[in-house]
């Protein structure tokens, strides 16, 4: 994108996903997009991903372009990524997310001078053999490619604190050419208008998408048993589950929805549940917080470096099942009006995870010179 005050052309790269009901990378990658392309022109270019629905020609030699408002989305084949660089000749390219093909972009490094900006959501080697339990080929490729990312790029971009730890176990990244940004959350979200304790009966919410939530969702179905206080628990996925049997914690399954709706389900509900044993940062969570739900999570994640424990939220160890039972329990039987305290603290919290601060913290990291 240019900057007219600076003069900086910055080319965005990754996935980009055009679906209302997006989560994790892609989410952060597409409503960044969404954010600066309607002020200024930004190109975004991605590589045709899914193999089933492209011919090996056009995964090699393709292009297709889209316009959004005022920006463009282009997906290039392989060998048309390097030729679109040399003439688009970016000073700042920003790969917005772990993506094979950009190995490409630090290729065309090697011959032009130009900055790089790598967001690192989570580590790939740690995610592909700990969660993914990924071996062979795909695992050398991804590992490769993330040292690559790691190794050469300018500035490496964490969302938390955590993150940057668990990278550190796998790879020297160096702290100065690193920076904390959380991901924002959608303006969408807000605490107005939340009303906490709607039925005198606690709500919780918890979301479930994929096999990087299945630790958090073990760790509520085997705490369920031991919740003395009754209360509901609102399970937001599109996976197949199997919910508890009966207790005092009544399971609700609901669908998966867009930003705006699911800001609406959230205006009477009291609790936002992030258990996972590796999370490195929860979008989800910093949005419910910004509608007024006290976040439960667990010291795993990332957006725990948030929480004030017991003043804006609570914290507890993953696998600790008694911890959670006390946890909801204890916020059970608070009244209306100490529930309310701990929401405003929650939402005055996640002004820390706004869209303006993040934007103006990209600008200021696309500023400074090459590290």
């Amino acid at each position: 994108m240019r900057k007219r005050e600076d003069n900086i052309k910055i080319l965005f790269a990754g996935r980009f996903a055009e679906s209302e009901i997006l989560s994790g990378p892609e989410r952060f990658a597409s409503s960044l997009f969404y954010h600066i392309s309607p002020k200024q022109s930004v190109t975004f270019i991605q590589y045709f991903f899914d193999g089933r629905e492209h011919s090996i020609f056009r995964k090699l030699f393709g292009r297709q372009e889209k316009t959004i408002g005022t920006g463009k989305i282009i997906t290039l084949g392989l060998l048309r990524v390097l030729p679109f660089l040399a003439l688009y000749r970016p000073e700042v390219i920003h790969l917005l997310q772990f993506e094979r093909f950009g190995v490409l972009l630090y290729l065309y490094r090697v011959f032009f001078n130009v900055k790089i900006v790598y967001n690192c959501h989570g580590v790939v080697q740690h995610e592909n053999s700990v969660i993914k339990n990924l071996t062979g080929y795909l695992m050398f490729k991804d590992n490769f490619c993330e040292k690559v990312f790691m190794k050469y790029s300018d500035v490496i971009v964490f969302p938390s604190i955590a993150a940057r730890a668990k990278a550190e176990e796998y790879y020297k990244t160096g702290r100065s050419k690193t920076a904390i940004l959380p991901n924002f959350a959608g303006e969408e979200f807000s605490a107005a208008g939340h009303t906490s304790l709607s039925t005198g009966r606690l709500k919780a919410v918890i979301q479930h998408r994929n096999h990087f939530t299945q630790s958090g969702m073990d760790l509520l179905f085997e705490s369920a048993g031991n919740v003395k206080s009754p209360m509901d628990v609102y399970i937001v996925t599109d996976l197949e589950i199997r919910l508890p049997g009966k207790g005092n914690a009544a399971f609700h399954k609901i669908p998966l929805m867009k930003a705006g709706m699911l800001a609406e389900f959230y205006r009477d509900k009291d609790v936002f549940l992030s258990l996972n044993s590796y999370d490195t940062f929860s979008i989800a969570a910093a949005e419910a917080m910004a509608s007024g739900l006290i976040p439960v999570v667990t010291n795993e994640t990332g957006i725990a470096a948030y929480i004030n424990n017991k003043i804006n939220g609570f914290k507890i160890d993953y696998g600790n099942n008694n911890a959670l039972a006390e946890t909801l329990d204890m916020i059970a039987g608070l009244d209306r009006i100490q529930i309310a305290q701990l929401s405003k603290a929650a939402a005055d919290t996640a002004a820390e995870f706004s869209c303006e601060k993040a934007l103006n913290g990209y600008a200021s990291i696309y500023k400074e010179p090459a590290r």
